[in-house]
Protein backbone atom coordinates (compact mmCIF):
# COMPACT_ATOMS: atom_id res chain seq x y z
CA UNK A 1 0.00 0.00 0.00
CA UNK A 2 1.24 3.39 -0.62
CA UNK A 3 -0.09 7.13 0.12
CA UNK A 4 0.85 10.78 -1.42
CA UNK A 5 -0.06 13.36 0.46
CA UNK A 6 -1.50 16.53 -1.45
CA UNK A 7 -1.21 20.02 -0.34
CA UNK A 8 -3.72 22.23 -2.21
CA UNK A 9 -3.58 19.53 -4.68
CA UNK A 10 -0.18 19.06 -5.48
CA UNK A 11 1.76 15.96 -4.38
CA UNK A 12 4.11 16.53 -1.32
CA UNK A 13 5.29 13.42 0.06
CA UNK A 14 4.56 9.81 -0.12
CA UNK A 15 5.30 6.84 2.30
CA UNK A 16 4.63 2.55 1.95
CA UNK A 17 3.79 -0.01 3.96
CA UNK A 18 5.42 -3.24 2.23
CA UNK A 19 5.99 -6.80 2.84
CA UNK A 20 9.68 -6.95 3.22
CA UNK A 21 12.40 -4.01 2.52
CA UNK A 22 15.32 -5.79 3.26
CA UNK A 23 16.32 -8.89 1.47
CA UNK A 24 18.75 -10.09 4.41
CA UNK A 25 15.96 -10.26 6.74
CA UNK A 26 12.83 -11.84 5.17
CA UNK A 27 11.62 -12.88 8.47
CA UNK A 28 10.72 -9.21 9.60
CA UNK A 29 7.27 -8.05 8.38
CA UNK A 30 6.13 -5.67 7.56
CA UNK A 31 7.83 -2.42 6.53
CA UNK A 32 7.25 1.59 6.55
CA UNK A 33 9.00 1.97 3.06
CA UNK A 34 10.18 5.19 0.94
CA UNK A 35 9.13 8.08 3.15
CA UNK A 36 9.74 11.21 1.02
CA UNK A 37 8.76 14.56 1.14
CA UNK A 38 9.46 16.81 -1.23
CA UNK A 39 11.89 19.74 -0.11
CA UNK A 40 10.03 22.81 -0.21
CA UNK A 41 7.19 20.78 1.79
CA UNK A 42 9.99 19.51 4.76
CA UNK A 43 9.70 21.59 8.22
CA UNK A 44 5.50 21.29 8.47
CA UNK A 45 4.94 18.16 10.22
CA UNK A 46 3.99 16.16 6.53
CA UNK A 47 6.71 13.52 7.26
CA UNK A 48 5.28 12.70 10.45
CA UNK A 49 1.99 12.88 9.15
CA UNK A 50 2.63 10.23 6.07
CA UNK A 51 4.12 7.99 9.13
CA UNK A 52 1.29 8.15 11.50
CA UNK A 53 -1.00 6.99 8.86
CA UNK A 54 0.95 4.37 7.51
CA UNK A 55 1.71 2.93 11.20
CA UNK A 56 -2.50 3.90 11.45
CA UNK A 57 -3.10 1.37 8.43
CA UNK A 58 -0.88 -1.17 9.80
CA UNK A 59 -2.19 -1.19 12.92
CA UNK A 60 -5.90 -1.26 11.13
CA UNK A 61 -4.84 -4.29 9.49
CA UNK A 62 -3.63 -6.45 12.96
CA UNK A 63 -0.48 -5.62 12.34
CA UNK A 64 1.77 -5.24 15.59
CA UNK A 65 5.18 -4.85 15.17
CA UNK A 66 6.88 -3.20 12.21
CA UNK A 67 9.73 -2.24 10.39
CA UNK A 68 12.42 0.46 8.53
CA UNK A 69 15.24 1.34 7.70
CA UNK A 70 17.29 4.42 6.82
CA UNK A 71 20.61 5.91 7.28
CA UNK A 72 20.10 9.43 7.76
CA UNK A 73 16.76 9.87 9.60
CA UNK A 74 16.94 7.47 12.62
CA UNK A 75 16.93 10.47 14.72
CA UNK A 76 13.38 11.68 13.24
CA UNK A 77 11.95 8.08 13.67
CA UNK A 78 13.27 7.63 17.01
CA UNK A 79 11.11 10.96 18.20
CA UNK A 80 7.98 9.14 16.69
CA UNK A 81 8.28 6.05 18.51
CA UNK A 82 10.96 3.90 16.83
CA UNK A 83 13.73 2.09 18.22
CA UNK A 84 16.68 1.06 16.40
CA UNK A 85 16.97 -3.17 16.82
CA UNK A 86 20.60 -2.90 14.70
CA UNK A 87 23.32 -1.18 11.94
CA UNK A 88 24.53 -3.26 9.40
CA UNK A 89 25.73 -2.24 5.69
CA UNK A 90 23.32 -2.98 3.13
CA UNK A 91 23.19 -1.81 -0.66
CA UNK A 92 26.86 -0.14 0.02
CA UNK A 93 26.01 1.96 3.36
CA UNK A 94 25.40 1.68 6.92
CA UNK A 95 21.77 1.38 7.84
CA UNK A 96 20.15 1.91 11.34
CA UNK A 97 17.40 -1.00 11.27
CA UNK A 98 14.30 -0.01 13.21
CA UNK A 99 11.13 -1.60 15.07
CA UNK A 100 8.01 0.02 16.14
CA UNK A 101 5.58 -1.79 18.48
CA UNK A 102 2.35 -0.75 17.78
CA UNK A 103 0.72 -1.93 20.41
CA UNK A 104 2.56 0.46 22.68
CA UNK A 105 1.73 3.22 20.42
Amino acid sequence: MSWVALVAGVPAGSVALIECDMVTHPELTPWLSGLLVLPAYRQHGLGSALTAHCEAAAAALGVRRMYLYTDEAAGFYAKRGWSPIATEWYEGALKTLMLKDLDSG
